[in-house]
This record gives C-alpha cells, sequence and structure tokens, in this order.
C-alpha cells in the first residue's frame, strides 16, 4: 500500500497536545525531546498511511466506538495492524515496529479512546536446538587441533551430558 503524504503540523492537534500532557504527567516532567521526535516520526508515518490528521483519527474513532457493528468499533485496531504489517514489508525492524505502534496506541489512549489489545508480533524467529548428524560430529572432531579436544567431544556425546555440567567436572569427581 503507498502511503500518501499530508503536511500535518503535529503541534497544533489537539489530539497530540493531549498525548504530550499525558506523558508529562506518567513521567512527572517534561516529555524528552527524542521521545517526541520519535513519537512524531511514527505518528506522521501512520497518519499518512491512514490519509487523516491525529485529530481526523480520533474523531472518527469516537463515532466507530459507538457502534453495535464489531468491525466498524474495532476499525482503527485494524489500521494499526494494517500499518505494521506495512512497517515490516519495508523491513523495519521488530523494535521500531514496537515503538511506532506504542507511539499510535498512546495517541488513542491519551484521547479516551484506547485500542483493544493488538498483537505485535515480535519477528524474531523461534531457533530450535539443531542436533549434529554422525557426520556432522565425526569431522568436527577431525577437525580438533588437540587430540584432547577431540576426546572431550567423543566423551560429551557418549555420555549425553550437556557441556556445562562437563565443563564444570574435575578429576576429583570420578
Amino acid at each position: 500500500m503507498e502511503t500518501k503524504k499530508v503536511k500535518i503540523d503535529l503541534n497544533n492537534q489537539d489530539s497530540i497536545k493531549r498525548m504530550l500532557a499525558e506523558i508529562r504527567l506518567k513521567k512527572g516532567r517534561a516529555t524528552s525531546e527524542s521521545t517526541r521526535k520519535t513519537y512524531f516520526i511514527y505518528l506522521r508515518r501512520f497518519c499518512d498511511f491512514c490519509d487523516m490528521t491525529p485529530d481526523e483519527l480520533i474523531a472518527e474513532r469516537a463515532i466507530d466506538a459507538r457502534s453495535e457493528d464489531i468491525f466498524i468499533s474495532r476499525r482503527h485496531e485494524e489500521k494499526l495492524k494494517e500499518f505494521i504489517d506495512y512497517l515490516r514489508e519495508e523491513g523495519y525492524s521488530s523494535n521500531t515496529i514496537a515503538t511506532a505502534a506504542g507511539a499510535v496506541k498512546s495517541l488513542y489512549a491519551s484521547n479516551y479512546h484506547s485500542m483493544i489489545k493488538v498483537n505485535i508480533p515480535s519477528g524474531q524467529p523461534v531457533l530450535e536446538p539443531k542436533i549434529p548428524t554422525k557426520e556432522e560430529l565425526a569431522q568436527v572432531i577431525d577437525l580438533a587441533h588437540m587430540p584432547w579436544h577431540g576426546a572431550f567431544m567423543m566423551l560429551t556425546k557418549d555420555c549425553g551430558i550437556s557441556l556445562q555440567d562437563m565443563l564444570s567436572l574435575k578429576l576429583i569427581d570420578g
């Protein structure tokens, strides 16, 4: 999906002013310039993605929230999910996507229209432990620089003991 550039002065949007005030109240101090810039970057991207200003998004959310049709009342959660998918397709990291989603959710929450939980997939692959084949083990043992390295690997393999347990063994243990 192609985003459209909307010229928005975020500082003059009432919804943004409420969000920044809310952040100040939570932190008990002024919003740092880096937080403000980061949030503004992703809010502007979200607004461009939706082709709406922050105030328009909040106004639409207020109307949608009153709908009895679940698909209308949760339309903005769907917009956020689509935005997350768009960022992922653009190659952004999981942390960047989480920051962008946090900025958007903060906008809605600080304007009294919190989003129902929107799952943000981590994007981190679940790594399964790789069990080497007999051939791979034989290759590694053959490449050992010192004979005792090979013996250590064979003993670890044959005993089925973890590397950490093997390394903690002392001669007096046996």
